[in-house]
């Protein structure tokens, strides 16, 4: 008999003797309440990103990315649950959402850059262009002067993260300077818990 306001009760498929869900219906709520505490705890860290980049935030994604990379990397590392199919794919999305936004932010960045130099060329060609402003170019450069003795610059090597190296060591360089967040979450994880660190299967 359906469920009504005066019976109270179920229909059978949604009820067994003993009064509780089905089996199959315990397994779906537990997968609801799971992907509910990845959203939690990832998914909405990633929506908020996905929609500062959308309305061309792109300061606050970086800003984001730069203070928050790493931990998002670790939360996306740690919980991984491979008896879940459709968790799992959901993580590993996840994954691939942050490593997306993260090459989006490089890629930004080298194009603002090669505008940068693309304006400077065209003030320079127009200096060249033109023999008064060029003169005057030269003769300003002429009549510089140091006020102190030029040093020679030593640059210090960049020293890699632990992290960073391991993963180079491991896997190489990754294509497009991008480096996989949940092999870099794996990375940090062990050597946050001094887990010997080896290659896993997962492709990059």
């Amino acid at each position: 008999m359906p469920a009504t306001p005066l019976s109270g009760k179920l229909p059978k498929k949604f009820a067994s003797v003993q009064g509780k869900l089905p089996e199959e219906e315990k397994v779906k709520v537990d997968d609801d309440a799971m992907l509910k505490e990845l959203y939690t705890k990832i998914g909405s860290k990633l929506n908020q990103l996905l929609y500062n980049f959308a309305i061309g935030d792109i300061a606050a994604v970086k800003s984001e990315l730069d203070t928050n990379y790493t931990s998002l990397s670790i939360t996306i590392r740690t919980n991984s649950k491979p008896d879940m199919l459709y968790y799992e794919i959901t993580r590993l999305l996840y994954g691939k959402v942050l490593d997306g936004l993260k090459q989006s932010i490089r890629q930004y960045l080298e194009y603002t850059d090669v505008i940068t130099k693309l304006e400077n060329c065209i003030n320079y060609k127009s200096i060249l262009d033109d023999p008064v402003r060029l003169t005057e170019y030269l003769n300003q450069l002429n009549q510089q002067k140091y006020l102190f003795d030029v040093e020679p610059i030593t640059v210090m090597k960049t020293m890699l993260k632990p992290e960073y190296a391991e993963y180079i060591k491991l896997y190489g360089f990754p294509e497009g300077g991008t480096f996989n967040s949940d092999l870099l979450g794996d990375i940090i994880y062990k050597l946050q818990n001094s887990i010997q660190i080896v290659s896993t299967n997962t492709t990059n």
